[in-house]
């Protein structure tokens, strides 16, 4: 593995090799995005969270040996905490396209003893959800990516199973609520305003993003969770692969 400062942190059950971000200092804050390996820690009631919601959809829909796709791991810790603290889970998948990340996730994954849970891939994230569609696809799909989710969704739905859980993040705030208007008519297909609820108006066109992608496949969402925390917003939507449940799904969208 290439040598930068690394640290250990604990999250939730696992405990896992991240960069110091001590050492990738932009101003007076620490900039993640500067770091050979992408790692959040601002991110932790993101995944507190999504545990807490993928744990509540395995009660759901009443049935073990579930999988997890995370197409973009970094360090790995979400897959990892998805493989440590998710009931009933025969297998995560945790991908990057980065080698410095695959090598990092690697070893957490072992340093946390979940070799037999957990697969490491280093692929295109693309290219590895249109292998999982070909294949059989996912019960569960956590896209977590630096900026927009908008060119992973389409990929999402198609490798989903029918009745799937997609949870999305959204960390482009400000073209979602208002600030950069052009922008999102040609990332979200949304022209926002700047009113008082321009936050509600972003979580809105990112839901109508993903229903918008899933109507043209004939498919049906329906939202099961959404929240804006700070600089990021997350949704989490069953995927229903049937047209009825598509129509409904049209009939909620507006203006």
């Amino acid at each position: 593995m290439d040598d930068y400062p690394r640290t250990e942190v604990n999250e939730g059950l696992v405990s896992v090799t991240v960069p110091d971000l001590s050492k990738y200092v932009v101003g007076n804050r620490p900039e993640p995005a500067h770091a050979p390996v992408f790692y959040n820690p601002r991110m932790e009631v993101n995944r507190s969270l999504s545990v807490a919601v993928i744990n509540g959809y395995v009660d759901y829909v009443s049935r073990e040996g579930l999988t997890i796709c995370e197409p973009l791991s970094g360090t790995g810790i979400r897959a990892v905490r998805y493989g440590k603290e998710v009931r009933g889970v025969s297998r995560v998948m945790a991908n990057d396209i980065s080698e410095k990340a695959y090598e990092l996730m690697k070893m957490n994954i072992d340093s946390n003893g979940l070799r037999d849970v957990i697969i490491a891939h280093r692929d295109d994230a693309n290219n590895l959800l249109l292998k999982l569609a070909r294949e059989g696809g996912c019960d569960i799909i956590d896209i977590d990516p630096f900026g927009s989710p908008q060119p992973f969704i389409e990929n999402s739905l198609r490798a989903i199973k029918d009745g799937g859980l997609l949870c999305i993040t959204a960390t482009d705030v400000g073209v979602l609520s208002g600030r950069y208007p052009l922008k999102c008519v040609r990332r979200y297909d949304s022209l926002p305003q700047r009113f008082p609820f321009r936050f509600e108006i972003g979580i809105r066109i990112l839901i109508y993003l993903i229903a918008r992608y899933a109507l043209s496949m004939d498919y049906g969402i329906q939202p099961l969770l959404s929240f804006m925390d700070g600089h990021y917003y997350r949704v989490c939507v069953l995927v229903l692969k049937d047209r009825a449940y598509a129509l409904d799904t049209l009939k909620n969208l507006g203006y």
